[in-house]
């Protein structure tokens, strides 16, 4: 072969090799950035930065030129923090590039919340199937609002399904992620399909990292309407803050037994069951012992077993005298009693607490029961006792005179309803 052949043949491979980009490894300067913007902001790469709000999605654009020839070209963003889980990233699919040309790639990349406030780099990683791969900085400040809450859980109660005509209690959990405390912060959770919404304020939160930075709201109550139809629904937990000028959401859906489903399962316990309360809402003194009365009336053929429990409310301590589980006989009556005393936190005002009662699986009774908190409990705390429990008394009484009254007239129509004896003579 001549050496001008050769020179020839040599000249096509290295064509072939420039033409092929699948064995070429990059160098740095065969990538060249030429514009770059973080949520239609510029930057200018390296050379300066851009200051990034906590939990803001970052739509990242950038522009480069090659000097080189592939047709497996990708390119990777990342952003790595210790204070994450592993790190965030977007990478494009694999295209063809030439040397000479500017392409365009766009990235989303969403910071969470909890990411520290401090200086972060997007790292630009461009690379072929054959290493290395060549790395961009592109430096940027996290940093936060004067006050974001976030909306950290939710918790429901019952879990997942809800019976039409029942309570669903709600709570929240939030935490100020700002740099500032916030003031009156309003909690409203609602389902919009139902038409319910109950609402709770927390007072203050500390900025965040301080000792009191997070909270959890009191139980709001939502009563599923009676006449609600069987399906899913969306629960929707809204905070507002920074003097109604900003909120977060948070939804999750439930599950909603309708009214005939619901019926159903009760239905023959509570057609044979009584239940009579005292009064459902009462002044209670700080410091002091409000009771309640609730009497179970057995109508049914058989004994039966009832349990009756208090959805525990963070203000107060609860207790069921003699025993929140109770057999009564059929045809007889049982009294029980439902102590409460505020807690040495509790603020003074109307508030709430639930009772349910159940006879084996079967939902008989959900009643939302009242106290108006108010002053100070005198130094004469068992006198005051003492007088709570003689006006028990006297409620305990009447109520009794009412079951009497009740047995009697239901053992009246039985008799009435006896075919009379007739003589023969």
């Amino acid at each position: 072969m001549s050496i001008k052949n050769l020179v020839v043949l040599l000249m096509v491979l290295v064509s072939m090799f420039l033409l092929s980009g699948t064995a070429y490894a990059l160098n740095d300067s065969d990538i060249k950035l030429t514009h770059v913007e973080v949520n239609d902001a510029p930057v200018l790469g390296i050379l300066g930065s851009k200051d990034i709000k906590k939990s803001n999605e970052l739509d990242i654009l950038i522009s480069f030129d090659t000097y080189i020839n592939s047709d497996d070209f990708q390119v990777q963003a990342i952003i790595s923090s210790t204070d994450l889980k592993g790190s965030i990233s977007d990478i494009t699919d694999t295209f063809t590039v030439k040397a000479g040309n500017n392409y365009d790639k766009r990235f989303n990349l969403k910071l969470p919340i909890r990411i520290d406030q401090a200086r972060f780099d997007l790292r630009l990683i461009f690379s072929t199937r054959t290493g290395p791969s060549v790395e961009k900085l592109i430096p940027f400040d996290v940093s936060s609002d004067k006050q974001v809450i976030e909306i950290r859980d939710v918790v429901v109660n019952p879990e997942g399904e809800v019976a039409a005509g029942r309570q669903l209690f709600v709570t929240a959990r939030i935490k100020n992620r700002g740099t500032e405390s916030s003031e009156d912060i309003k909690i409203k959770a609602s389902i919009p399909e139902l038409g319910v919404s109950a609402s709770d304020y927390v007072d203050s939160l500390d900025a965040e990292g301080g000792d009191d930075d997070s909270a959890t709201t009191e139980e709001l109550y939502l009563r599923i309407p009676n006449n609600a139809k069987t399906g899913d629904y969306t629960l929707k937990v809204e905070v507002e803050y920074d003097d109604g000028d900003e909120s977060e959401t948070k939804t999750s859906i439930i599950h909603v037994r309708g009214e005939e489903a619901a019926a159903d399962s009760a239905e023959k316990a509570e057609s044979k069951t009584y239940i009579t309360l005292g009064p459902e809402s009462q002044d209670i003194a700080l410091g002091g012992t409000g009771i309640y009365t609730l009497t179970l009336i057995n109508q049914g053929n058989e004994a039966k077993s009832y349990t009756v429990d208090v959805t525990s409310a963070s203000w107060g301590a609860f207790k069921v005298s003699p025993s929140n589980v109770v057999v009564v006989n059929k045809g007889e009556s049982k009294a029980l009693t439902i102590s409460v005393e505020p807690k040495d936190t509790a603020n003074a005002g109307e508030q709430s607490f639930a009772v349910t009662v159940k006879s084996g699986d079967s939902l008989l009774k959900q009643v939302l029961l009242k106290a108006n908190l108010v002053g100070k409990a005198s130094t004469a705390k068992s006198s005051d006792l003492r007088n709570m429990v003689e006006i028990g008394l006297i409620v305990l009484v009447v109520l009794l005179v009412i079951v009497a009254l009740i047995i009697g007239f239901s053992k009246l129509k039985g008799d009435d309803e006896k075919p009379k004896e007739e003589t023969y003579y």
